[in-house]
């Protein structure tokens, strides 16, 4: 399961999802994820029911 696609259905709390995806910190995951994907994480989560910020296709942190 991709990054992006553990933010969208759960409501796990990002340094829960930053563990399991090999991130130390929740601030190391925040910073990967934007740089890969040109938006924070708590924005695809809170735009995900909406369609809004959707990331870049391809991109993972």
């Amino acid at each position: 399961m991709s990054t992006r696609a553990r933010l969208q259905p759960t409501s796990d709390p990002l340094s829960d999802i930053a563990r399991r995806v090999g991130y130390g910190s929740e601030a190391a995951f925040c910073r990967a994820f934007k740089r890969a994907f040109g938006v924070p994480p708590g924005s695809v989560r809170r735009g995900a029911a909406t369609g809004e910020h959707a990331p870049r296709a391809g991109a993972r942190p």
